[in-house]
């Protein structure tokens, strides 16, 4: 009966505001906070209505209300945003900020701190103030803790292993419902508590009514933005003929991260399909939660990993026949590089170490053919390379070198081999795709055709 009863409020309650009258429709959404007392979306519209009155006092106690539910069932993201309302309001209420970061912290699931030592602190923060571009020009051997320089013949071979695993915290019946909970996180929900706190008082709210661009491709990116509400369309082309859209983001999904990564523009344009809401985190407050907590720095480059690579299996037929319990599995094997200027990721006449994803920097591909070295391409962000080789089992026809300091993904050789070569699914496709690939190096190697690698549109 209460939900029918519910159902009937809701119905009352839009109409109430359909026609302007508030007050009604204040007293309705009263009543459906008391029913559903676990919903933050009803003291929400109370402190909505309230704002309309002119009771700013009200709305703030409402919305404090809305923010308390919300964080207690893990809805961090509407949590904050609420949190910013009430700083519009009223840019000295703390108390809601306080609150959000204590019930957070109150549910149980949280990351490990990395403990990092006086001198490496010192150091990462001085790497910080003076590279405002953060990850593209962030040195991460110095920033993440566990960085792993990759040796080749003895000695330092240009390359640095970044991990992204995050060790977590939890007060509950089991290590596997941490693990699980945490595969289900959105960006921040499990920040450390002085993380949260700087997010809060630092991130902006952002409303878009249905239509409305966000930006365009070609644009300035700076920034990630996390959709609280409404859904969000990417999109190629945007107002021409052949307008086509790359993805749609909704509530509790985040994009526009290789803002953080890189200097480069936007690839895509982003339009609301309807009323939306949206945080917007600049790279500049990245820059200061990395500075106080490095933890962030890994929550980043996980979220940054997965959202990647899961966007490599939506696009390769390679990936295509996997399951969503076995793609989860592979992103996990993808490991996280940094490489400086002048390395050479893939040789000529040797077998590709792996299959790699640029995310950040340039890198030349060259081939030495009768002691004359010819450019064949300059590969940058969203570029996919190593795949010809692994593919036919044989020597690259190229050299592949970092021109300027290069943010990775890598699937190495024996884990494409052993996950994707002998994944029954996969053995088909692969079989026709590894004939065509082996004549297009044929082709290449004889001049005939220009060298080509996969791309990803990253946005």
């Amino acid at each position: 009966m209460a939900k029918m009863d519910a159902g009937k409020l809701r119905d009352k309650a839009a109409k109430a505001v359909a026609k302007g009258k508030r007050s009604k429709a204040l007293g309705l959404y009263e009543k459906l906070s008391a029913l559903e007392p676990e919903d933050g979306m009803w003291p929400r519209k109370e402190g909505e209505m309230h704002r309309y009155l002119d009771n700013d006092a009200a709305a703030i106690e409402a919305f404090g209300r809305s923010c308390a539910r919300y964080a207690k069932v893990g809805f961090v993201v509407r949590a904050v945003a609420i949190c910013k309302i009430i700083l519009r309001i009223d840019p000295d209420q703390v108390h809601a900020r306080e609150q959000l970061v204590e019930l957070n912290a109150r549910r149980g699931i949280v990351l490990k701190p990395i403990v990092v030592k006086p001198a490496e602190s010192e150091a990462l923060s001085d790497a910080i103030v003076l590279d405002g571009a953060l990850l593209e020009s962030l040195p991460l051997h110095r920033a993440a803790a566990g960085a792993k320089p990759r040796l080749e013949h003895g000695a330092p071979s240009g390359i640095v292993e970044i991990p992204v695993e995050l060790e977590v915290e939890y007060e509950g019946p089991s290590d596997s419902e941490a693990r699980d909970a945490l595969v289900a996180t959105q960006l921040f929900e499990h920040l450390p508590p002085v993380s949260l706190r700087r997010l809060i008082s630092k991130v902006e709210f952002v409303e878009l009514t249905a239509g409305s661009e966000l930006f365009r491709a070609g644009d300035a990116g700076t920034t990630l933005y996390v959709v609280v509400e409404g859904r969000i369309s990417i999109l190629a082309n945007a107002g021409d003929d052949d307008e086509t859209v790359l993805g749609e983001v909704r509530e509790g999904d985040f994009f526009g991260e290789l803002g953080l990564v890189t200097e480069q523009p936007r690839s895509a344009t982003v339009r609301a399909l309807v009323d939306a809401e949206l945080l917007a985190v600049s790279r500049q407050l990245v820059v200061e939660m990395i500075k106080e907590e490095p933890t962030v720095l890994k929550v980043l480059l996980r979220f940054l990993r997965e959202r990647l690579v899961q966007n490599l299996m939506g696009t390769s037929p390679l990936f295509a026949p996997f399951r969503q319990e076995h793609r989860h599995e592979l992103i996990k094997r993808f490991g996280f590089l940094e490489a400086e200027a002048g390395t050479k990721l893939v040789r000529q006449g040797e077998h590709s170490p792996g299959l790699f994803v640029v995310l950040a920097g340039k890198l030349g591909v060259e081939r030495d053919q009768d002691g004359e070295c010819r450019r064949l391409a300059t590969l940058g962000s969203g570029d996919l390379f190593g795949e010809m080789s692994l593919l036919a089992q044989a020597e690259a026809v190229a050299t592949v070198q970092s021109e300027s300091k290069c943010l990775l993904l890598e699937l190495p050789r024996d884990v494409f081999r052993e996950t994707i070569m002998s994944h029954p699914q996969v053995l088909a496709f692969v079989g026709d795709l590894a004939c065509e690939r082996e004549r297009q190096l044929m082709a290449v190697a004889d001049g005939n055709e220009q060298y080509e690698e996969l791309h990803l549109d990253l946005f």
